[in-house]
């Protein structure tokens, strides 16, 4: 889950709160140190590794929090209005993610005010009353928008394959 109002152990470096994180999952220490490293690689907050998350920008924190709701690699996803406060650079990317994940069978429950990024990733759309904001398009995915290279192969670890792919 990775709630619009980030909370985040603020006192804790990037690396730190993932494997906390990680630890709060069962994950072992191996797994969270490397899906760590995957993460702050692909979302470029390895540069700074003692830098602690009080003095990341908001699109930091709101990256270490996505890096943290994916660590354990689930197969559902809640995330509130993930796009606030990004980057143009970092918004494709985790698009990309979602997009591949969602080809891989992720459920993903979105909130956003961005209707453009609804509609390019979502199947199933309401409004804050329960109602279809649009007629549906298709009870199934559509075809990724992205080149055949970037997208997942949905073997056992998707996620894995996700960061690890070049961009």
């Amino acid at each position: 889950m990775v709630p619009e109002d980030l909370a985040l152990h603020d006192r804790l470096t990037g690396q730190e709160y993932l494997t906390l994180v990680g630890r709060m999952y069962g994950l072992e220490r191996a797994t969270i140190t490397k899906r760590g490293n995957e993460f702050l690689r692909w979302m470029d907050l390895h540069g700074e590794p003692r830098k602690l998350i009080v003095d990341y920008s908001h699109g930091m924190k709101k990256k270490l929090a996505l890096a943290a709701a994916l660590i354990h690699d689930p197969q559902l996803l809640f995330l509130d209005e993930p796009f606030e406060g990004i980057d143009v650079i970092a918004s494709r990317q985790i698009r990309e993610l979602l997009s591949s994940l969602l080809e891989c069978g992720v459920t993903i429950f979105l909130t956003s005010h961005v209707l453009e990024i609804v509609e390019k990733l979502c199947t199933s759309t309401r409004d804050t009353t329960g109602h279809p904001a649009h007629a549906p398009r298709s009870s199934r995915p559509r075809p990724s928008p992205f080149r055949a290279s970037q997208r997942l192969d949905c073997g056992p670890r998707p996620l894995q394959a996700a960061i690890s792919a070049p961009a």
